[in-house]
């Protein structure tokens, strides 16, 4: 079980105390996670509005071009951007779920270093501006 002290705690900002991890050689600050959790949370909203383009983009094409035998430049392209805009999704779909994930193992580590550290003063779902 992973062991966690605080190193020293900054009484102004408490969010600004260093962690110390005991079975890994690490310190860190409950701010660095809050920064991360932010990019997380950032990149999810970005890769979330980039899929729904993407989708739109999709339906459009297979609108416009539902056949498939006869395949000309237009064809081509349509399919191209199709195969583009799926594979995006695709991706998109499990970065989101490896995004969610990686943001509720943070928040569990922060419950276990304040269960164990009894520290006060954090709140984790003040940590960010979107949970």
């Amino acid at each position: 079980m992973i062991k966690y002290t605080i190193k020293s705690k900054d009484l102004a900002d408490i969010n600004m105390s260093v962690v110390e991890k005991t079975n890994f050689p690490i310190h860190f600050k409950f701010e660095d996670i809050r920064l991360e959790v932010d990019r997380l949370t950032k990149a999810k909203v970005e890769i979330i509005a980039k899929a729904k383009v993407e989708r739109a983009a999709m339906k459009n094409v297979l609108q416009g071009f539902p056949e498939t035998e006869e395949m000309d430049e237009k064809k081509r392209i349509a399919c191209q951007v199709y195969q583009g805009c799926y594979d995006y999704v695709k991706r998109a779909e499990e970065k989101l779920e490896e995004i969610d994930k990686a943001i509720k193992e943070y928040k569990d580590e922060v419950k276990e270093i304040i269960k164990q550290t009894k520290i006060e003063g954090i709140n984790i779902w003040q940590m960010t501006k979107k949970n």
